[in-house]
């Protein structure tokens, strides 16, 4: 089975570490590195080298879309998830346009975003991670 590579990024440590441990808890991912700054995450990813970043779209030092811009440029290969409670169409659409993958309402709840990281690291016609 593929190992997911997971990095997360937000300002808070507690939901860093909250999301740290229900993405442990998935047979097939695992999380390489957490940072709460975008010069932080963008060193950390260069390093790590992980299939997925999750980011929140709200810090204490940067914004998440313009994160999600510079990690895309840098590392092409990476996809990009961000999680917001701010859940509106225009805000969607600007973080898609800035390069992410997707976008998870926080109100969705862990298991919508489990689903997006597989759908972004397995996209259809490739091998999955029951394989």
């Amino acid at each position: 089975m593929k190992q997911i590579r997971l990095f997360i990024v937000d300002h808070e440590e507690r939901i860093r570490r909250g999301l740290e441990m229900r993405l442990s808890t998935e047979p097939d991912m695992t999380v390489v590195g957490h940072a709460d700054s975008e010069a932080a995450a963008l060193n950390g990813i260069r390093e790590l080298k992980p299939d997925v970043v999750i980011i929140d779209l709200k810090s204490a030092t940067t914004d998440g879309i313009a994160t999600a811009g510079c990690i895309c440029a840098a590392e092409p290969g990476c996809q990009v998830l961000i999680i917001s409670m701010q859940d509106d169409a225009a805000t969607r659409a600007t973080a898609i346009a800035a390069g992410a993958a997707d976008f998870i309402g926080k109100q969705e709840g862990s298991d919508r975003l489990v689903q997006a990281i597989r759908r972004v690291s397995f996209p259809e016609g490739t091998a999955d991670a029951a394989d």
